[in-house]
């Protein structure tokens, strides 16, 4: 299978990545499969009926099986755990073959390599934690093994000292550098904060990286020292959209119906055809925010607010207890797409009081 990244014009980066998907293929085909029936929820043809119909049915099942494969030491705690059936559930639970880690390590060298670091750590990008954004990765079962979830508190911690656990965020494109509060794709922005760091990958897509709520806490104690890694998915990076034929052809002829030339719907599918961005061209191009940035070595810039009643127990709480050190924006959204933000100053016991009845004139509201 050939690869068409057109998504950025550096060749020796798109070549990179189209051998290290090879290289994904082959590790994934030499990993051992078993084949049993299962009950699956599906369409199936029913003989008697001589129709489709949708039910409950058996159906041969074959998935890897990753147990006899090596791993890093704290996966032996429970095998079974992080034996998962799919690449992309072991790399959610921190249960990838070690071949597996060692191919997602070298596509987040290559990135590193190509891409410009300048640029994302300008302030031409404000990169976003919303809070309020769940992972349905956390529906997963933990069965055989211990994991503790975070306290609440330890975020405040990420105002004063960079944290060696990477995180996932959002990244709004703003050339006149001011700060501009974004989320993921048809998401609300919630409540959360703006953050510092040392970029270490970037796409228009999310990158099925680790779940770090789903880490183990054997593997917090493996990944002490280096902190919990959080890596793209080669599959994701590598992925076209729009590669099927038939996609393809619907597309072309809906952006003719909206009068694009042929050479402009060319050069839209070279622009989308790949979702990694390395640089501010790709971004330009693209006219989009990037979906998911990999941050490593980050501290909190700003808190943010744009829903009060989402934010309100959170800051309330801390509020009243001193907890902010950093300053807290309010976000304003205009129907004109422009957006107001209005900045306080936690330390200020004035502030700290207005936006105290601010929260109560939407608890009123309500």
């Amino acid at each position: 299978m050939t690869l068409r990244l057109f998504e950025t014009t550096d060749k020796e980066f798109l070549d990179g990545v189209e051998d290290l998907y090879n290289d994904w293929k082959e590790v994934q085909e030499n990993i051992p499969t078993a084949t049993e029936e299962r009950d699956v929820y599906g369409y199936y043809f029913d003989e008697k009926t001589q129709d489709y119909e949708q039910d409950w049915y058996k159906k041969d099942v074959t998935y890897q099986t990753t147990a006899g494969e090596e791993k890093p030491a704290f996966t032996e705690e429970s095998p079974g755990y992080y034996d998962r059936e799919h690449p992309a559930e072991r790399r959610v639970k921190y249960g990838q073959t070690k071949k597996e880690i060692n191919v997602e390590r070298e596509l987040m060298r290559l990135w590193q390599k190509h891409a410009d670091i300048k640029f994302f750590k300008s302030n031409k990008l404000t990169y976003v934690h919303d809070t309020t954004y769940k992972s349905a990765a956390r529906a997963m079962g933990n069965y055989g093994v211990k994991i503790t979830p975070p306290k609440e508190s330890d975020i405040f911690a990420a105002q004063n000292q960079a944290q060696k656990n990477a995180i996932s965020v959002t990244a709004t494109y703003n050339p006149d550098g001011q700060t501009k509060i974004g989320s993921q794709f048809a998401m609300g922005k919630g409540w959360g904060y703006t953050l510092k760091g040392h970029p270490i990958f970037a796409a228009f897509t999310d990158l099925a990286s680790q779940t770090q709520r789903m880490a183990t806490d054997a593997a917090r104690e493996y990944y002490k020292s280096s902190g919990l890694p959080k890596r793209a998915s080669i599959a994701r990076a590598a992925e076209n959209p729009n590669k099927k034929a038939s996609r393809k052809r619907a597309l072309t002829r809906q952006k003719k119906r909206k009068g694009m030339s042929d050479d402009a719907i060319e050069k839209y599918f070279k622009i989308h055809a790949n979702a990694v961005a390395l640089n501010e061209k790709d971004m330009q191009e693209r006219g989009a925010n990037l979906e998911e940035v990999i941050l490593d070595n980050w501290t909190i810039d700003y808190w943010y607010i744009s829903n009060f009643y989402q934010a309100s127990r959170f800051f309330r709480e801390h509020l009243k207890a001193g907890k902010f050190t950093r300053p807290i924006l309010v976000v304003d959204e205009a129907y004109s797409g422009a957006q107001l933000l209005t900045k306080f100053n936690p330390q200020k016991q004035e502030d700290v009081e207005k936006l105290l009845s601010l929260f109560d004139k939407e608890q009123k509201r309500r």
